[in-house]
């Protein structure tokens, strides 16, 4: 088949930083060669990675070669023009775990199946401490590796099942958890607003367990961790810890550009789009 042709463009709060043709890889593989003939059946494009590396992209490139890599998902898909597909994709403030990478290199990925990719490659994740302040934003690893990040709890909400220790952010803006599990009611309930004290709210009993401003702090013990899914919680104490991926790289790679370098401080945003003509 013809090697498609790409081009990655990539935005620093609206304004364009570079624009710059990519090369398109490895694009003989079942995967790709079934999305070029528009057979995207069981077929994903899902991942765009960021890397520290610079060694100038061949035809075969599987990975980023950078001993540092983020991967993010794609944000969508538009075909502006016969033969040509253009992915999306960004770095915001909320990519927590890919501040201090100095990215170098670009890499979009198709895949087979859904993965739950890696939130970064090459960087330290601390382990869980028991009993310390965890701030929104902090970062820890399970005990086999996967990243979990400190995050505020969710919303209550309504005629939902509850288990014991799960953690909301009430209408006040305080902390409650679960201390009797249950469904909870139809109508947000009258919350209680002194740390111990507790709430009724249909078959659930709710504790107040922090005051905005709150501080989440992990418990005595390592908690269950949850990783069936990404975005699933696991609740320590009065930490929130989300899932934030999986371990497995995104495979196979399909186009790959070496850009202008810099460093990803969590504070601008960051927007990109990569197109591939067919």
């Amino acid at each position: 088949m013809i090697r498609p042709t790409g081009c990655v463009r990539l935005w620093q709060n609206n304004v364009v930083v570079f624009e710059q043709p990519n090369l398109v890889v490895n694009a003989g593989l079942p995967a790709f060669a079934r999305l070029a003939a528009g057979a995207t059946a069981g077929e994903y494009v899902s991942e765009v990675g960021f890397g520290s590396g610079n060694t100038p992209p061949t035809l075969n490139d599987t990975d980023l070669t950078g001993p540092q890599k983020y991967y993010n998902g794609v944000g969508g898909a538009t075909f502006p023009s016969p033969g040509t597909v253009t992915f999306s994709f960004a770095l915001s403030g909320t990519d927590y775990a890919a501040v201090g990478l100095t990215v170098q290199e670009l890499g979009l990925f198709a895949n087979t199946s859904a993965v739950l990719a890696p939130a970064t490659v090459g960087f330290p994740y601390p382990a869980w401490v028991a009993s310390t302040i965890q701030p929104v934003g902090n970062l820890v690893q399970d005990t086999i590796g996967h990243p979990f990040r400190s995050v505020a709890p969710p919303a209550w909400v309504a005629s939902t099942a509850v288990v014991t220790g799960q953690l909301i952010t009430d209408s006040n803006g305080n902390v409650q958890q679960v201390s009797t599990a249950g469904t909870t009611g139809a109508t947000n309930p009258s919350w209680s607003t002194i740390i111990g004290s507790t709430t009724a709210d249909a078959s659930v009993v709710w504790t107040c367990v922090g005051l905005g401003g709150y501080a989440p702090a992990s418990g005595q013990n390592q908690p269950t961790w949850n990783t069936n899914a990404i975005g699933n919680f696991t609740w320590d104490n009065t930490v929130a810890w989300q899932f934030l991926a999986g371990l497995a790289s995104p495979q196979p790679m399909i186009a790959h550009a070496v850009v202008p370098a810099f460093e990803f401080g969590g504070q601008a945003g960051y927007s990109g789009t990569w197109s591939l003509t067919f």
